[in-house]
């Protein structure tokens, strides 16, 4: 009986012991001072809810490639709760510009012909006035002219064009036609848009339509020519041009890498710093021409063998005073700690050491509750933390996509960086780099696990001998 509550005893103090290990290393984990890197956040006031881009070098001090290690502390060193971003494509989306116009005057003959009108522009009074070039032919028999369109001065403009606003006396309820050409010279013309049709309704809230689309024309240093049917009484005061919105990724951020080159077998070895997913690599060859081709192999471990990812070819050739170079890599999101370059066919590319190497990686934001007090800081860099980011929805309440553009911008102090005290190696790290355990929590749990093993088996094999001697002494007595 009293080594059955011996055991028990024992059996709780075992589990007793595994809780408070795994406690004591997961509290480890979320203190600030564990992660590599920290960064002083500048939040801003009066907002609950806050957005921040990680700068390059927190983006280099990611030791997850699940971006697991990325937290922010309050003032009692507390994570608070956050959520990463999605990476959205950016939409510019500029306003109308107004742009100057000039009336275009033509005589009842002319009139007749507006599809094939050869414009020329002349100066009185410093006033520009566009009519009608006849090309040295006669006058026609009638001067009398009117205005019967308006040449749009959109020589600055070099994108795409979505749509022509215009400003403009017309009739109530009674549709005009618009017609849009453009041209450099002023008297070839090609059509952007082709009887188009303006309308106002009277009173007040009645629909109208002022807007004439232009299907995302794209203009080369041209005018552009609006004209209308001869009829209807239509003054056109002024227009704005709508450019067509322009829609991008956030831009990509380069990290510089180290690469070394092995001189017996001519490739570079390049050891990442950091476990943020690689979606390109840029490699450079040094001043003057060459191009190569070349092989990228990774691994995760040295005791890994290498596997082969891409092919490319790198080259800097000089033609015609320019100087054309290979662009980026795509490795779509590679996950590896080393990288091999090998130059295929040209073993001596790297000879010279005239080259660089930098990592193309995607940018990161995360939104954060600034709960608690400040001051608040952005910590990253620790392979042993756990994922706690919450999916977006939860951190912003209501979530509509794109709703994160609204929040308020905390901004990361990169001047005040500083680096956790970097501690030397304990002799349970050096065990677990000898046997290869994944971290030193683990290799606690699991010594604290065997010995409880061991010892349970001591005290069972005790109690066997117990037992089996009780039942010696019996049988001779």
């Amino acid at each position: 009986m009293k080594q059955g509550f011996v055991m028990k005893r024992f059996v709780i103090a075992t589990l007793s012991l595994l809780v408070g290990v795994s406690t004591f290393a997961a509290n480890e984990v979320e203190r600030p001072n564990a992660y590599g890197v920290q960064f002083p956040l500048q939040i801003a006031p009066n907002a609950g809810l806050q957005r921040a881009t990680l700068p390059p070098l927190a983006l280099a001090a990611i030791q997850s490639w699940q971006l697991a290690d990325i937290r922010v502390f309050n003032g009692k060193g507390e994570a608070v709760p956050l959520a990463l971003l999605p990476l959205r494509t950016e939409s510019n989306v500029a306003a109308p510009r107004a742009v100057a116009i000039y009336p275009i005057n033509a005589t009842e003959q002319q009139q007749q012909v507006l599809s094939g009108l050869q414009l020329r522009i002349d100066e009185s009074a410093g006033r520009r006035i566009v009519t009608v070039d006849s090309g040295g032919k006669a006058a026609p028999s009638s001067n009398t002219t009117k205005q019967v369109g308006a040449l749009v001065d959109t020589q600055s403009f070099t994108g795409k064009l979505e749509s022509l606003i215009v400003d403009a006396e017309l009739p109530i309820g009674e549709p005009v036609s618009l017609t849009v050409s453009a041209s450099k010279d002023l008297k070839n013309w090609r059509t952007l848009a082709n009887a188009s049709p303006v309308f106002r309704f009277g009173g007040e809230g009645a629909p109208g339509n002022l807007r004439v689309p232009l299907g995302n024309v794209t203009l080369d240093k041209e005018y552009l020519r609006v004209t209308w049917p001869v009829q209807p009484a239509f003054v056109l005061r002024a227009v704005r041009i709508t450019e067509t919105p322009t829609s991008a990724t956030p831009p990509r951020v380069e990290l510089p890498l180290v690469a070394v080159l092995n001189n017996s077998t001519d490739e570079l070895i390049v050891v990442l710093p950091f476990a943020t997913p690689l979606q390109g690599l840029l490699v450079r060859a040094g001043p003057g021409n060459a191009l190569a081709p070349i092989r990228i192999d990774s691994r995760n471990a040295k005791s890994e063998p290498w596997r082969n990812v891409t092919t490319s070819t790198i080259y800097r050739i000089a033609s015609n005073g320019s100087e054309s170079v290979n662009p980026p890599i795509e490795l779509n999101g590679l996950v590896a700690r080393e990288l091999r370059i090998k130059a295929d066919r040209n073993p001596s590319a790297f000879a010279d050491g005239k080259f660089t190497v930098q990592a193309i990686i995607n940018p990161i934001s995360i939104a954060f509750v600034a709960s608690g007090n400040p001051p608040f800081t952005l910590a990253i860099g620790n392979k042993d933390a756990k994922p706690i980011a919450l999916p977006i929805s939860s951190v912003i309440p209501g979530y509509k996509e794109g709703d994160e553009a609204a929040l308020a911008q905390a901004k990361v102090d990169t001047a005040n960086s500083f680096a956790a005290p970097v501690e030397p190696p304990s002799t349970l790290t050096a065990i677990k780099e000898k046997v290869g355990a994944p971290s030193e929590r683990s290799l606690l749990l699991w010594g604290v696990l065997i010995g409880g093993v061991l010892l349970l088996g001591a005290i069972a094999w005790s109690m066997l001998k117990s037992t089996a001697k009780i039942d010696t002494d019996k049988t001779n007595g």
